[in-house]
């Protein structure tokens, strides 16, 4: 197994410090958009780096729509032919995997591909989730498990997201979608907070979003996890 000082999840809040530019927004979303199209809940390498303020943030955050590639301009090291692939086979949002099925799964391509120095780890709160995605690190030669949303949670804030865009409501009323969708989904060991990061959402709709931020509406922003694994769902406004 190779190991390293830094695991990705560190290294990655360390990332985040900067923010980015308009055109690297641009660039992200463009990537983010093929990513959703290919419907994979997948992550390579550093493919989060400095960007997360716009579609999800750290404590460790990620997005839960699909991603695929790496980011312009962040730095990643080439992966072994046929890996990416096939690992990114494995997932979907119209899925759930399991940590114990994908540890299976991985590991059994690691031996396909003749990949013994690659190694399959768990994240925050990966462990003991329902549902997992999966990020390659080229620099640690590993393939990380990360907490996922199931689909039934996933389809049903992608709802309530354009219901928030389109209608104006209070915070109380913007909390009660979100729970209604937890708690309807069975999902537990979860908290909605108020003290995110600022407004996330798709970059082409940022400032509609802004807008109806500024005239006093909520919306919900963007999903993540404590380093303890609890599971974090923001709404924001004014």
């Amino acid at each position: 197994m190779i190991s390293s000082d830094r695991s990705f999840e560190e290294r990655l809040r360390e990332a985040l410090g900067d923010p980015m530019t308009a055109t690297q927004i641009a660039a992200l979303d463009a990537r983010l958009q093929r990513g959703r199209a290919r419907r994979v809940p997948f992550l390579r390498g550093q493919a989060l780096r400095r960007s997360l303020l716009l579609i999800a943030v750290v404590v460790v955050v990620l997005p839960l729509a699909a991603l695929a590639g790496s980011i312009p301009g962040a730095d990643h090291v080439p992966l072994p032919p046929g890996l990416e692939d096939r690992v990114t086979s494995l997932f979907s949002e119209d899925a759930c995997v399991a940590p114990q099925a994908a540890e299976e799964q991985i590991d059994a391509i690691l031996a396909d591909l003749g990949y013994s120095e690659w190694s399959v780890e768990p994240g925050t709160g990966a462990a003991n989730t329902e549902c997992v995605g999966a990020a390659l690190d080229g620099e640690t030669r590993t393939i990380e498990l990360l907490m996922a949303l199931p689909p039934a949670v996933h389809d049903g804030l992608a709802v309530v997201r354009e219901q928030l865009y389109s209608e104006c409501r209070t915070k109380e009323e913007a909390r009660a979608l979100v729970e209604a969708v937890l708690v309807q989904a069975g999902m537990e060991g979860w908290e909605i907070r108020t003290d995110g990061p600022g407004i996330s959402g798709p970059s082409d709709r940022i400032e509609q979003i802004e807008r109806h931020v500024e005239n006093g509406c909520w919306v919900y922003s963007t999903t993540g996890w404590t380093a303890e694994g609890t599971r974090l769902f923001w709404i924001a406004g004014k």
